[in-house]
């Protein structure tokens, strides 16, 4: 969530102190690097929310 929206050059201090990696180039949007592959904020984001529509469904039924 801290690094939606933002550039690489403007996190550099935090992505120190976060236990996965933080890619890209100064001018590029902020990317993490999960199992080998480089997803923004939004799109973990949008995967963690389909996570939990299919907790939620399965449950419910």
């Amino acid at each position: 969530k801290r690094f939606m929206g933002r550039r690489h050059n403007e996190v550099q201090s935090e992505e120190k102190i976060v236990p996965y990696d933080v890619v890209g180039g100064d001018s590029d949007y902020v990317k993490v690097n999960v199992n080998g592959k480089e997803h923004t904020p939004p799109e973990i984001s949008a995967l963690v929310l389909r996570k939990l529509k299919d907790a939620a469904e399965s449950f419910l039924g």
